[in-house]
């Protein structure tokens, strides 16, 4: 969708593009970052965390839609989710005044159930509006380059919830995100059903256990590196995810989200060890002919709501109750729509969390859409900022008390914030 994007984000997008096409890329490496503090305790009960990131400022109101307000239908008049009952695309009803998009109806047996949580208008007050600096900040969660990545940290001050894993943290794609740098026991693979280390030769035991042998000799953080991931592999590959169909009633979608998260639910499931799954998706940066009705936007947001909802059906029919998915993008969009049936890079945004931790329905402190009330008179205001959310996440649902070590850009809560349920 990039064609509908800022020269920032085409620009960034190609620098993340350079490079696809390698099966996988361990990034497994002593860490720069140390925590000085002791290691949490109690992490038999720890979630498999699954972040989505949507790159380049996914439509809040799109997402959820505030069709309770005559405002919103006056400033996008041609971009607008139309009121419930009107016709054929109008807006789910929630809660009489916010609704889903008719996009996101596979969403509503999560909701129905409480398992489907949407956090509205929530962001960071002083966001910069930039693509590449919002990116960075919502992964790194830190001030300073030297701190690494927010998960890395996570990492570095917990206790692994499973004895000696080869891998704690896992990126569908080719390099570390953010988020994950200076971390140990982290792996980025774009598909991990075909993980070897080894080019798919008849012989791939005996060549992956010579690359192993001819790295133990060397001296540098490249022998970590080649173990673990030859360790990756030897836990990845019993799991057999080519074949790995869903336990429920709705079925992947063969996409790369869907793969990504069919594959999260068979590592999950197979109790490897993996506690934090990340998965990036570009393409959300809606400057012209957005089309939340009937174009681009409305067949990402189906495309993500099926994705999720079959994710759901799978782990809900196992019985397993140890995972909570969250989504979320660096920023909105600006509340007017402009000349172009786009949108403009805004501020306040919209987080889904989805799972049997969560709570459920519509959390905001709504700022409102009259003009007084926005940022800079033209973005929707966060009133909840992500920080907060996630260290809600760490603290509640990663069974890590140190949300301000692993969040130290601002004074985060330590105590439970309500957005998931405290184990």
């Amino acid at each position: 969708m990039t064609e509908n994007s800022c020269n920032e984000y085409q620009q960034l997008s190609r620098r993340k593009l350079l490079g696809q096409g390698a099966l996988l890329a361990s990034s497994v490496a002593i860490p720069l970052i140390a925590p000085r503090i002791s290691f949490a305790q109690g992490t038999s009960i720890r979630d498999a965390v699954i972040v989505i990131h949507l790159q380049g400022g996914a439509d809040a109101l799109s997402f959820c839609c505030p069709h309770g307000d005559p405002i919103y239908y006056q400033v996008r008049p041609t971009i607008a989710i139309p009121k419930p009952g009107q016709g054929s695309n109008g807006a789910i009803d929630l809660n009489g005044y916010f609704g889903f998009p008719k996009a996101f109806l596979p969403l509503m047996e999560a909701f129905n159930d409480g398992n489907l949580g949407v956090i509205h208008a929530v962001g960071r007050e002083n966001s910069s509006r930039s693509h590449f600096e919002e990116q960075h900040f919502l992964q790194a969660v830190a001030d300073s380059e030297s701190a690494g990545g927010w998960v890395s940290r996570h990492l570095a001050s917990t206790l692994s919830s499973k004895a000696n894993p080869p891998f704690r943290g896992l990126f569908f794609g080719e390099s570390t995100p953010v988020s994950m740098r200076k971390g140990q026991q982290i792996v980025s693979v774009t598909d991990p059903s075909a993980y070897t280390m080894s080019g798919g030769f008849s012989d791939d035991e005996e060549i992956a256990n010579t690359i192993v042998r001819m790295y133990s000799r060397v001296k540098d953080e490249s022998r970590a590196i080649v173990r673990d991931a030859k360790r990756a592999s030897d836990v990845i590959n019993p799991l057999n995810l080519t074949d790995y169909q869903s336990s429920g009633h709705l079925q992947y979608p063969q996409s790369s989200l869907g793969n990504s998260l069919r594959y999260a639910a068979g590592m999950i499931k197979g109790d490897i060890g993996v506690e934090v799954i990340q998965y990036d998706w570009y393409g959300w940066d809606t400057h012209a002919n957005q089309g939340s009705v009937g174009g681009i936007l409305e067949s990402m947001m189906n495309e993500l709501a099926r994705c999720m909802a079959a994710f759901y059906s799978d782990m809900e029919a196992s019985g397993d109750t140890r995972w909570t998915l969250v989504v979320m993008s660096e920023f909105g969009r600006q509340v007017e729509e402009n000349g172009s049936r786009g949108t403009e890079h805004g501020t306040a945004g919209c987080m889904l969390t989805m799972g049997p931790n969560v709570t459920g329905g519509i959390q905001t402190d709504w700022p409102g859409l009259e003009s007084e009330n926005r940022r800079d008179g033209v973005d929707l205001k966060p009133t909840i900022d992500y920080r907060d959310v996630l260290a809600d996440l760490i603290l509640c649902r990663m069974k890590n008390d140190q949300t301000r070590f692993v969040l130290p850009s601002r004074a985060v809560p330590t105590t439970p914030s309500g957005f998931f349920k405290a184990a």
